[in-house]
């Protein structure tokens, strides 16, 4: 049995298995110094909707009320819907923009930094929530927030045409509880990058993180250096998230979580995967920075193992780079619907 208690200034939740603890010793030893009101199952916590299906074994969160309020607020609530929050074709235009430093061009600025800073910063707190799927166009569009110009702008309003539409096609981000569980937790990663996807020719790390086949974590950020190929590329992405895997199995540890080990680290890209178990292929990457062979010292110890995954099923390349339709609803499907029913070896 465990209880968890989160707080966070006025918002307070707990999280418990048994019931009996929260009411005979936690209740009581709370309201001895505070005024405690059990106001039972919180419907929104810090903005996240929460609906609940017991009797599946399912939790659903969310930000649809958030959404039309806000579009209602800036009246763009009549909006046309986008499947995608940015399609290649934009995404291409907005990489081949370059700033003419001219009259109009500051004007243009001038007109569209309000709006875009407003808009992208709501969205930027749905990606880190309810809508990872977004994490991608927010990082995107946080390279211009300084100087918005109009194709810049026509992204935002995209992300905000495709939040529409999962809340008129009801896409939420569920939770699911898992079939005969004996309590150990099992924490599944995907890692992917994006090699030379930005104009500066660096890349981009994507990472992607289930815990007992529910939507955990992830992160779409920019690489620090620059690699020449795609498996550099690739091995950096697998060291960070590995980092992330580290502090992950420690947190869950203190805690007093019980994990299955080896937790799996996957990648599409075998060449990353051979650098990072081999030694003998330390020649080929001696000009890697010495930071990112750490992976090379944690691997002996078992507690991860890198693992091999085809590129279509690779989730974490959502978070890489805007990705075509039917590549961006099978992935979208998979990270908030969970890895529950998917069939590893059919495949």
């Amino acid at each position: 049995s465990f209880l968890l208690f989160g707080m966070w200034v006025d918002d307070k939740i707990i999280v418990t298995a048994d019931l009996n603890m929260y009411e005979s010793w936690f209740l009581p030893a709370m309201n001895e110094r505070f005024i405690t009101n059990d106001m039972g199952e919180p419907p929104m916590m810090l903005g996240v909707e929460m609906e609940y299906d017991r009797e599946r074994g399912k939790m659903f969160l969310h930000h649809h009320t958030s959404i039309m309020r806000m579009l209602k607020k800036y009246s763009i609530d009549n909006m046309k819907v986008s499947p995608v929050p940015c399609t290649t074709d934009l995404f291409k235009r907005m990489k081949a923009y370059t700033y003419t430093n001219t009259a109009s061009e500051a004007q243009e600025i001038d007109e569209y930094h309000s709006p875009y800073r407003t808009y992208l910063g709501v969205i930027g707190h749905w990606a880190q929530t309810s809508m990872p799927q977004l994490k991608t166009t927010v990082r995107i569009a946080s390279k211009y927030m300084s100087r918005p110009t109009k194709v810049h702008f026509e992204l935002v309003i995209m992300m905000l045409r495709y939040c529409k539409y999962c809340v008129v096609n009801e896409i939420k981000l569920t939770l699911r509880r898992p079939k005969d569980f004996d309590g150990v937790l099992k924490l599944l990663m995907f890692s992917d990058s994006d090699h030379a996807g930005n104009n500066d020719a660096s890349s981009n790390s994507g990472m992607v993180s289930f815990l007992n086949g529910n939507y955990f974590h992830g992160y779409s950020s920019g690489q620090k250096c620059q690699t020449v190929n795609t498996a550099e590329s690739e091995y950096i992405a697998m060291v960070k998230a590995l980092q992330f895997g580290i502090w992950a199995m420690l947190f869950l540890r203190e805690l007093h979580f019980r994990l299955m080990y080896p937790i799996p680290l996957l990648g599409d890209n075998q060449a990353a995967i051979l650098i990072a178990k081999s030694p003998t292929h330390t020649k080929f990457a001696r000009h890697i920075n010495i930071k990112y062979h750490y992976i090379r010292t944690i691997l002996p110890f078992k507690d991860f193992i890198l693992a091999y995954v085809t590129t279509k099923w690779n989730i974490a390349d959502l978070n890489t780079k805007p990705c075509v339709l039917e590549i961006f609803r099978r992935l979208t499907t998979l990270m908030l619907d969970g890895m529950h029913n998917f069939e590893w070896r059919k495949e």
